[in-house]
């Protein structure tokens, strides 16, 4: 799916997965109907549709993982004490980082923080829990060396 995208287009459908990942984890999680409205309303077209929904299903189908992952590497944070951006933010990079092969782990690190620069509202920069864990799961890569293959 990757490879015939643009990187414009991969960061959009990037950009779709985190606002329906978002609403999803608020409780308003009708994958279907986010994705419809997307596309309706030009955020989404009908060729990045197919990398965002695999990133969605990606992010709900090893929830659980991705929650463990980020626990370990947000110390002093539980998922519930963080703000739904960054928690939301750290699970699609968490994600990529560790079960997606479309994109190298310095490449979902660096999605992640620019995602973080435009959802960040109330700060300018992304936030330092955000910056810990990323850089935490970066190092754990680093050491591990480890992708989860399905």
């Amino acid at each position: 799916i990757m490879s015939y995208l643009k990187q414009e287009d991969a960061h959009a459908a990037r950009e779709a997965a985190f606002k329906i990942i978002y609403q999803w984890d608020m409780g308003d999680g009708n994958e279907e109907l986010a994705i419809e409205t997307m596309l309706e309303e030009g955020e989404l077209t009908t060729e990045n549709e197919a990398f965002c929904r695999k990133i969605v299903q990606g992010v709900q189908e090893n929830q659980e993982a991705i929650d463990k992952f980020i626990q370990e590497n947000a110390k002093g944070w539980s998922l519930g004490r963080m703000m739904s951006v960054d928690r939301n933010l750290l699970r699609l990079a968490a994600y990529e980082i560790k079960f997606a092969d479309h994109i190298s782990a310095i490449g979902a690190i660096n999605e992640a923080v620019e995602l973080a620069k435009e959802f960040n509202m109330t700060q300018a920069n992304i936030s330092k829990i955000q910056q810990n864990c990323l850089r935490k799961m970066l190092i754990y890569l680093k050491v591990y060396n480890q992708r989860i293959n399905h």
